[in-house]
């Protein structure tokens, strides 16, 4: 990994959630400064799946027409992170293969754009199709729908690399925000916790490893 930069085209399901689960879509670009030590730029699209992102405790209110709580989605994440592999090594794979490992841990800040299900609360909001309409309506509190958000991350992962060039890595990332929550004429502050798995390759460049000063 020595001063190589790797990008990791990768996707993730975020479902810690008790009412709404998202799917996301992205990439990482990463230079290693050596072999321990890394700065890396993630970007996440989470796509707006409708009613395939409710839960059954969701679907369960919405059917029965109970109060259902603050609902909002997270679209899309960029965070900018450091990050360390402390354990890292090499596996035998008989006598023809041999592939390298590390265990890394990394944490870094960003930002969180997010949107309030106004539907599934039945939200005067609803009926505005675009973030201008919604900005305008501050009658409704709808200028709160849409929302962008300091964001910080942490967590950790497993990188495996087949050969010079590419690999599959997975990683665990927990991503904390806090929005305003309009209710009622009310706004309220509430943090969201929103715990990622994602599954991507690895692709370094340049395509064969540095070779690193003794």
């Amino acid at each position: 990994k020595y001063r190589r930069v790797e990008v990791a085209p990768q996707i993730g399901y975020i479902g810690n959630d008790h009412f709404i689960r998202r799917l996301a879509l992205g990439t990482s670009v990463g230079f290693h400064i050596n072999d321990i030590i890394a700065v890396e730029a993630l970007v996440m699209y989470l796509p707006d799946l409708g009613d395939s992102d409710y839960k059954a405790l969701t679907r369960r209110f919405r059917n029965e027409e109970e109060v259902v709580p603050d609902i909002s989605r997270v679209t899309f994440l960029g965070v900018l992170n450091v990050a360390l592999s402390p354990i890292y090594g090499k596996v035998e794979l008989g006598t023809l293969r041999i592939i390298n490992y590390d265990i890394f841990v990394g944490a870094g800040i960003g930002v969180a754009y997010t949107k309030d299900d106004t539907a599934i609360i039945r939200s005067p909001c609803d009926q505005h199709t675009t973030v201008r309409e919604r900005q305008a309506d501050t009658a409704n509190g709808c200028q709160y729908v849409d929302q962008a958000h300091f964001v910080t991350n942490a967590g950790g992962g497993l990188r495996i690399v087949f050969n010079d060039w590419i690999g599959v890595r997975l990683d665990a990332r927990q991503f904390t925000h806090i929005e305003q929550v309009y209710r009622e004429g009310d706004i309220g502050l509430e943090m969201k916790q929103n715990f990622m798995i994602s599954l991507g390759a690895s692709l370094f460049f340049p395509p064969k490893a540095r070779t690193v000063p003794l």
